[in-house]
């Protein structure tokens, strides 16, 4: 579960990317797992210029983790802002 998770991150981090879209990283790890990846991931990116996509379904989640949140709808953006800007409404 959360090792392998881990292990590939850094995998792809070897490699210096501008960018990282991560697609659910946390899926399917329970929630204390799940809390020690979004803080190895985050710890890994901090100062080292990496643009990180991060794609969850959890609003919480997105809080946590995102400087800049988007939301989308029917697979289209539909709204775009810092997250302690960030209006939810109209977004559920």
């Amino acid at each position: 579960g959360g090792e392998k998770k881990r292990v590939a991150l850094a995998r792809a981090l070897v490699l210096r990317p501008k960018a990282l879209l991560l697609d659910e990283p946390t899926a399917g790890v329970d929630p204390k797992k799940a809390g020690i990846i979004e803080e190895s991931i985050l710890d890994m990116v901090r100062g080292r210029g990496i643009t990180v996509i991060w794609v969850t379904h959890d609003v919480s989640q997105a809080l946590r983790v995102g400087d800049r949140i988007a939301s989308m709808k029917k697979g289209k953006v539909i709204k775009v802002g810092e997250r302690d800007r960030f209006q939810w409404e109209g977004v559920y």
